[in-house]
C-alpha cells in the first residue's frame, strides 16, 4: 500500500479529496493531512510518504516553495498538484519543479478522475524504471517481456516500435515476447519508455543471475510469466520488473495444500479474519491461476445452494483475468452473502457448517456416507443437522443427496458405456430398478433412452 499526504488550507478540499478519489483501487492510502507546506514538511519528518498531494496556494508555505523542499530532501516522493486554475504556464511552472501530473479541484468527475489516476500509475512505473538504471548491473539484464493483456495485438507492433529485428524476437507463449538484452538498448531506453502509454500490454524487465542460455530463459520463462502476471498486475501499471533466482522452486503441490486448505474450510466466507488470511496465504503460494480457479468455484458452489439462485455465485474463466480482478469478485459475493444470511435465523458458524457439509457431498464420488456419519464428522447431532440443513437449504438431506446423485449418474451416462447398473451402484443405488424409477422422474426417460438420446446428440455436433 502506498503511503498518501494531502496538504491543502481548505479543509473541506482535504476531506472531499479524501472521500472521493479511488484510493484503495490504486494501492494507495491516506495517512495525513496539512493545511500548508510547513505543516507538510513537519509530517514528514516522522512519516513514510510515497505521494504528495498539494495545493499550489497555501499560506505560510505555498505549493511551489512545498515542492522545492520536498525535491530536495525526500526525492523519492511523487507530487501531484491541487489547483483551482487551468493557466498552461501555471501548470508548467509545477511540473518543471518535479511534479508528475495535477488535478484541478474544480473537475472533479469519477470518469476523468480514474483517468488522472491511471496516468499516475503510469508516471511511476516509469519513473521507478528510469530511477533504477543507474545501479543496475548489465550483465544481470536479461531482457524485456512484452506480453499483450488482452490477446488482441501481434509481435508486429513490437518489432514496429523498432525495439528489436523480428528474427531476434522470441515468442514464450502466444501471447509474449522477449526482447533481448543489448547494449543498444541499455544507452537508449526511449523505445521501451514509450510502451508504458499501452495500457493493453505489460513491460517485464527480467534480471538472470543464473547464467541461463537463451533456450532455458525461453522455457523458464513460458513457465513463469502467466503466473507472475497474474498474480503481481494492478490496475493501470505497466512496468513490472521480475528477478529469477527469486523465484520460488517449491512444487505445484507444496504451493497448492495450504492454499486449498485455507479455502475449503469455508470459514472464509462469514469471518473476515478467515478471509484475509486465505488471500494471504493464496499470494504467498501463488497457486497456478486455472487450478485455483477450480478450487475457488468449487467452494462457491454450497454457498449458491444456501443464497438460492437469485444471482450467480462464481468466477468466469477469462485467459487474461488477474487476482486483483477476481478478489474485487470474491469481495463483492461475500458482501451479497452477508446479506443473504441476515435472512437465515441461524448464526454464521452454523451456515458456514453446512456449506462445509455440502461440500463433502460434492467431492463424495460414490454418496456412501449416509446423514449421521456426515452429522458426527461435523460434530453435531444428527436429528439437529438435519434440522438445520431444511431450514438452511430449503429441502431434506436425503431429497438433496438423491438429486445430486441422479445428476452424477446422468454425467456418467453421457461420458461412458458402463452398464446402467454399474453407474447406479457407483451413484450410491443398490437397487437399479429404483434407481430408473427415480432417474425417470427427474429426467423423463429410462437411463438407456437417456444416453442414446445424448450421445447422438453429441455425435450430430
Amino acid at each position: 500500500m502506498l503511503n498518501v499526504l494531502i496538504a491543502d488550507d481548505e479543509k473541506l478540499i482535504r476531506k472531499g479529496l479524501i472521500a472521493l478519489l479511488p484510493w484503495s483501487k490504486f494501492d494507495m492510502k491516506v495517512i495525513g493531512e496539512a493545511n500548508n507546506g510547513e505543516s507538510a514538511l513537519e509530517f514528514l519528518k516522522d512519516q513514510h510518504v510515497d505521494f504528495l498531494f498539494a495545493d499550489l496556494s497555501m499560506p505560510i508555505m505555498d505549493g511551489f516553495e512545498l515542492m522545492k523542499a520536498v525535491r530536495l530532501q525526500y526525492p523519492h516522493i511523487w507530487i501531484i498538484v491541487l489547483t483551482c486554475h487551468q493557466d498552461f504556464e501555471y501548470v508548467q511552472e509545477a511540473l518543471r519543479l518535479g511534479a508528475i501530473d495535477y488535478i484541478v479541484k474544480t473537475q472533479f468527475e469519477q470518469d476523468k478522475i480514474e483517468d488522472i489516476f491511471m496516468r499516475i500509475v503510469e508516471r511511476v512505473s516509469y519513473e521507478k524504471l528510469h530511477r533504477s538504471l543507474p545501479s543496475m548491473n548489465s550483465e544481470s539484464l536479461s531482457g524485456y517481456v512484452f506480453a499483450d493483456l488482452k490477446g488482441e495485438q501481434h509481435k508486429e507492433m513490437i518489432i514496429n516500435q523498432a525495439l528489436c529485428e523480428e528474427d531476434s524476437l522470441v515468442a514464450i507463449s502466444e501471447h509474449a515476447w522477449l526482447v533481448p538484452a543489448g547494449k543498444e538498448r541499455e544507452l537508449d531506453m526511449k523505445p521501451i519508455q514509450s510502451w508504458f502509454q499501452q495500457e493493453d500490454w505489460a513491460v517485464i524487465r527480467i534480471m538472470d543471475r543464473s547464467g541461463n542460455n537463451l533456450a532455458a530463459l525461453k522455457d523458464r520463462l513460458g513457465q513463469l510469466i502467466p503466473t507472475f502476471l497474474f498474480y503481481e498486475r494492478k490496475a493501470g501499471q505497466t512496468y513490472y520488473e521480475l528477478s529469477l533466482p527469486s523465484v520460488s522452486s517449491g512444487s505445484l503441490e507444496d504451493k497448492s495444500s495450504p492454499v486449498m486448505k485455507a479455502w475449503e474450510t469455508q470459514e472464509w466466507m462469514t469471518n473476515a479474519a478467515a478471509y484475509e488470511e486465505a488471500l494471504q496465504v493464496t499470494i504467498h503460494n501463488k497457486m497456478d491461476p486455472a487450478e485455483l480457479l477450480r478450487l475457488l468455484n468449487t467452494c462457491l458452489q454450497p454457498w449458491q445452494s444456501i443464497a438460492g439462485s437469485g444471482w450467480e455465485m462464481g468466477i468466469c474463466s477469462d485467459s487474461f483475468a488477474a487476482w486483483y480482478q477476481w478478489k474485487e469478485k470474491l469481495d463483492s459475493l461475500r458482501g451479497q452473502c452477508e446479506e443473504q444470511m441476515k435472512k437465515i435465523p441461524y448464526s454464521s458458524s452454523v451456515i458456514t457448517t453446512i456449506a462445509r457439509a455440502l461440500t463433502y457431498i460434492q467431492e463424495g464420488k460414490d454418496f456412501s456416507f449416509n446423514r449421521d456419519e456426515l452429522a458426527m464428522k461435523l460434530l453435531m447431532s444428527s436429528s439437529y443437522f438435519s434440522q438445520c440443513f431444511k431450514d438452511i437449504l430449503g429441502e431434506a438431506y436425503s431429497d438433496y443427496v438423491k438429486v445430486r446423485r441422479i445428476a452424477r449418474t446422468a454425467l456418467l451416462l453421457e461420458q461412458s458405456n458402463e452398464p446402467v447398473y454399474q453407474i447406479a451402484l457407483k451413484s450410491g443405488f443398490k437397487d437399479e430398478k429404483y434407481f430408473s424409477k427415480l432417474f425417470r422422474n427427474q429426467f423423463g426417460q429410462n437411463p438407456t433412452e437417456y444416453r442414446k438420446k445424448m450421445q447422438q446428440g453429441a455425435k450430430d455436433e
